[in-house]
């Protein structure tokens, strides 16, 4: 991916937040909210106008996967869920542009997985 996106990050977990708001100025990206949880994450997004999110699904509040149906309701916005579950807990909702990236999460992986909703964005969206 050679363009790059303001991004929208949510985790509950301090340590992945701070690895999230490190590694992806590293690859060329601007990390353009930080939020600590899913309700932290709808109350901000439309102000940070972000071209990608990324979120733990479980989190206190309000979870990822409620958070992005909230947040595609009122905005056109692929996702990136992190999680160290069971992808089989979280099935895909056809209404959100969405890939999954299972923790731990490295550079190599995060790089693929924000390709990959990306290319879904594109594919649904156009541009």
């Amino acid at each position: 991916m050679s363009r790059s996106l303001h991004i929208a990050i949510a985790d509950d977990e301090e340590l992945m937040r701070m690895y999230l708001e490190e590694t992806l100025p590293d690859l060329g990206h601007t990390v353009v909210l930080s939020a600590r949880d899913g309700a932290e994450l709808v109350e901000r997004v439309h102000q940070a106008r972000p071209d990608l999110v990324i979120t733990d699904i479980r989190m206190p509040r309000l979870n990822g996967m409620q958070a992005a149906v909230a947040i595609s309701e009122k905005m056109q916005v692929p996702f990136l869920f992190i999680t160290g579950f069971s992808l089989e807990d979280y099935p895909p909702r056809p209404s959100l542009v969405c890939t999954y990236l299972r923790k731990p999460v490295n550079r190599h992986g995060l790089r693929e997985g924000i390709h990959l909703a990306m290319v879904q964005s594109r594919q649904r969206w156009g541009g």
